[in-house]
């Protein structure tokens, strides 16, 4: 079932075909690039979303950090609201979300978030 042409463009081999005939990606083996995403419509049978925090491009780039998964989009919009408000609250004037994750450590920001 589907066309699987994600499989032909996942260089990281993330992605799997289930049992059900269906793709899924195996997160530990995806980096996100979102080359699989090149299907129209995706293909792709996902089981969770996953929220990366603190990073960035530009001459000094830094992947972001794992958050966690989250299993619905609503969970995932919780989430968010929960790192704005504690970004505006712990946030230093000027100061990147990275930056202050750094400054209170990851696992400190994950407990507030959590």
């Amino acid at each position: 079932e589907g066309c699987f042409t994600c499989f032909e463009h996942c260089v990281e081999n993330a992605i799997k075909k289930g049992e059900n005939g269906k793709a899924y990606i195996d997160y530990d083996l995806c980096i996100h690039c979102g080359l699989c995403a090149q299907c129209k419509p995706i293909k792709i049978q996902s089981t969770c979303y996953r929220i990366l925090v603190g990073g960035k491009l530009g001459r000094r780039p830094k992947f972001g950090l794992v958050l966690g998964d989250f299993p619905t989009y609503q969970d995932v919009l919780n989430k968010l609201e929960q790192i704005l408000l504690i970004y505006k609250r712990y946030g230093n004037s000027g100061e990147r979300l990275g930056e202050m994750i750094e400054r209170i450590s990851i696992k400190e920001f994950t407990k507030m978030i959590m």
